[in-house]
C-alpha cells in the first residue's frame, strides 16, 4: 500500500485563505472536512495552512506534514434511515508548518493578500493573557500575543488597508472565546505602546466571532483496526487516526455519526 501524500493522490491547488492554529482531531474532522466538502460543492475555493504554534515536536503534526496535509475522514452512522460507512479524503489542507522552526514561511503566509480567515483550537488554556510576552519574538509565546504580532505585521505591511483585516473563528471551549481573544490583543497592543491607528484598524477591520462548537472527538479504542478494515479500508497508508461523534437528528430521534479523522 502506497503512502498517502500529494505524489500518490491528486490534490487540487487552492489559494491559502485560511490559517489554522491547531492540528488536532477536532479541527481536522470538523473544519478541514467541512471546507473540503464546501470546495467540492463549488461553494468555496479555500485552502488551509495548518500552523503548529508550540515549540515542542508533535507526532500528529509530523505525520500530517509527511502526508502533505492529506488525510481521510471515516464516517459511520445513519443517513436517510440507512446505515452508512463512508471514507472521505480531505484535500483542503495545502501546507503544514511550525511557526517556530519555519518562521520565514509562516511570516510569508500571514502577509499574504489572499488570507482572510484564522481558525483556532489552542485548547481551553490557549486564550490566556501573558503579561510581558515579547511581540518581537519569532513567534511570541502565547496565542493572543502571536495574533497581536500577526495583525501588527499585516497592518504595517498593508499600510492599514481595511481590506487586509482578518476574521477569527475561535473553537476553544471557553465562554466568549472570540471576544476574549480580541480583548487580549488590544491589551497586548496597549502594553507595547503600539500606534493608535493599529488599535482602530483592529476594531474596525478585524472580526472576532464568539463560537459554540459541538463535536465529540474521543480517543481511538484500544485494539481497534485503524486501517478501517474490509471494504471500507482506506486506499493509501494514512498514519494516525482519531475518532469523533457527530449528533444527527431524524424526525426528532437522536442519532450519532462516528467520524474518524485519519492523519
Amino acid at each position: 500500500m502506497n503512502q498517502l501524500n500529494s505524489s500518490t493522490v491528486a490534490r487540487p491547488e487552492l489559494p491559502t485563505t485560511i490559517l489554522q492554529f491547531g492540528a488536532g482531531n477536532f479541527l481536522r474532522a470538523f473544519v478541514d472536512w467541512m471546507v473540503t466538502r464546501s470546495n467540492e460543492a463549488g461553494v468555496t475555493n479555500d485552502g488551509i495552512a495548518i500552523v503548529q504554534s508550540t515549540d515542542r515536536p508533535i507526532k500528529a503534526v509530523e505525520k500530517l506534514a509527511a502526508q502533505d496535509g492529506l488525510f481521510h475522514v471515516y464516517l459511520e452512522g445513519i443517513k436517510d434511515r440507512q446505515p452508512v460507512k463512508e471514507v472521505e479524503l480531505v484535500t483542503s489542507v495545502q501546507s503544514v508548518l511550525s511557526a517556530h522552526e519555519q518562521f520565514e514561511e509562516y511570516d510569508r503566509l500571514i502577509l499574504s493578500p489572499q488570507l482572510r480567515i484564522v481558525v483556532s483550537n489552542t485548547t481551553e488554556a490557549g486564550i490566556e493573557f501573558v503579561s510581558g510576552d515579547d511581540l518581537s519574538a519569532q513567534p511570541p509565546r502565547s496565542f493572543p500575543a502571536k495574533v497581536t504580532a500577526l495583525l501588527h505585521r499585516r497592518y504595517q505591511h498593508f499600510d492599514g488597508d481595511p481590506a487586509a483585516g482578518l476574521s477569527f473563528l475561535c473553537c476553544e471551549l471557553i465562554e466568549d472565546n472570540g471576544s476574549t481573544l480580541r480583548e487580549y490583543v488590544l491589551r497586548h497592543a496597549a502594553d507595547n505602546d503600539l500606534e493608535d491607528g493599529f488599535l482602530q484598524w483592529v476594531n474596525a477591520s478585524c472580526q472576532f466571532y464568539d463560537t459554540l462548537v459541538d463535536r465529540i472527538v474521543p480517543g481511538f479504542p484500544p485494539g481497534r483496526d485503524r486501517s478501517c478494515a474490509g471494504r471500507d479500508r482506506i486506499p493509501r497508508r494514512d498514519g494516525g487516526q482519531g475518532r469523533a461523534l457527530l449528533r444527527m437528528g431524524h424526525r426528532g430521534k437522536p442519532r450519532y455519526r462516528r467520524v474518524i479523522a485519519a492523519g
